[in-house]
């Protein structure tokens, strides 16, 4: 099956991503959608869209993009239609609510009531309100002070969006997930197996899909998770570690609150990354990463007690140019069933840093 033009899109910033050896990428049974070579080893990929979602009164999910696509593509057919016969000097301006349930009945009425409503003497002011096939629809005239070429333009309002962000954000990680971890048990690959998902809505960026997964804290047997964003930026999926250190003044504080929340404790056998809010130049490059880590212990036992070796000194010293320069520092990591090897993984995320940036992250004296 040929790939779909955004899992082509995810395919090239993979390979782009990993062109520190050379990479190479082809089609996949469907799952998974695609494999890549990166340094000799093949990897099965399976691909996922985030789109917008909407929820229907009975709580199950809806692809919100298919249901705004319906007014928009209505206004359009609208306008094609009728906007030659709207006066040149207003606009008529819909508000719709969608999604509707009597869709031909809904497209004919309005349809026809346009056809009515120009025939008339309208100018610029008028507002109303009308039923259209039990839907409500907002009517605005308004000067065409642009000289727009459409006499008929589209507000659409979902009816049924969420306005929480990092809930639709759980809802839409949480769908995705369950059903690419049912879908990929048919992998019959013996070697590693990503899912990538590509971030179609934009609302949501990397730390909220971060926050978000964390939340619904779902086992999954993907060896790694990836999330591409819309400008083709590529971030490995992690849980976000509630809170951050924003000050020196208050380091060692917020350093032991930080290590010391419940999800610290919780987390064992963990890769971390801690990252800062702005990049920070590095030999080639540039990188938010300044710590690679991991510990088969608890976040809280590796990091809570040096919070005042950490406070003091020319630590501090350190940090306090970190953050007034790069800003705040904030932590993120995977948590792992006993029998995975982050000693391994640690070792890929630092040599994969290195060979993007020639160097190690600034806070890991050594790879060991």
């Amino acid at each position: 099956m040929a790939l779909r033009e955004d899992e082509k899109f995810v395919r090239d910033c993979l390979v782009k991503y990993f062109d520190i050896e050379k990479t190479e990428a082809w089609e996949g049974e469907d799952p998974p959608d695609i494999y890549i070579k990166v340094k000799g080893e093949t990897i099965a990929v399976e691909i996922t869209r985030l789109s917008w979602i909407s929820f229907d009164q009975d709580g199950s999910i809806q692809n919100r993009n298919t249901q705004d696509s319906f007014g928009s593509n209505l206004c359009h057919e609208l306008d094609s239609k009728l906007g030659g016969y709207v006066p040149p000097e207003i606009d008529i301006i819909l508000t719709m609510y969608v999604p509707v349930k009597n869709v031909k009945k809904y497209k004919n009425e309005l349809y026809n009531y346009l056809k009515d409503l120009i025939t008339q003497n309208l100018k610029a002011g008028n507002r109303k309100e009308i039923v259209i096939a039990d839907e409500r629809v907002n009517i605005s005239i308004v000067p065409n002070e642009e000289q727009s070429h459409k006499g008929i333009v589209g507000i659409i309002v979902n009816k049924n969006s969420d306005p929480f962000i990092l809930r639709n954000a759980e809802v839409i990680l949480a769908d995705r997930l369950r059903e690419k971890q049912e879908k990929c048990k048919k992998i019959q690959h013996k070697g590693p197996i990503w899912l990538v998902f590509f971030n179609d809505y934009w609302l949501a960026d990397y730390r909220t899909y971060s926050q978000a997964f964390k939340n619904i804290a779902l086992e999954h047997d993907f060896d790694r998770i990836y999330i591409i964003l819309d400008n083709g930026e590529v971030r490995q999926l992690f849980k976000l570690l509630p809170g951050k250190i924003i000050t020196e003044t208050a380091f060692e504080e917020q350093f032991r609150k930080l290590f010391k929340s419940d999800d610290a404790s919780k987390a064992i056998n963990v890769v971390y990354i801690w990252r800062t809010e702005k990049p920070i130049p590095r030999l080639r490059g540039e990188s938010d990463i300044i710590y690679i880590g991991k510990t088969k212990n608890s976040l809280e036992q590796r990091h809570a007690r040096y919070a005042s070796v950490e406070g003091s000194g020319l630590n501090l010293k350190r940090y306090e140019f970190i953050l007034k320069t790069y800003g705040p520092i904030w932590v993120e990591y995977q948590d792992y069933p006993e029998k995975r090897d982050v000693h391994k993984m640690e070792q890929e995320l630092l040599a994969e840093y290195f060979k993007r940036h020639l160097e190690y992250p600034p806070l890991n004296r050594l790879a060991r």
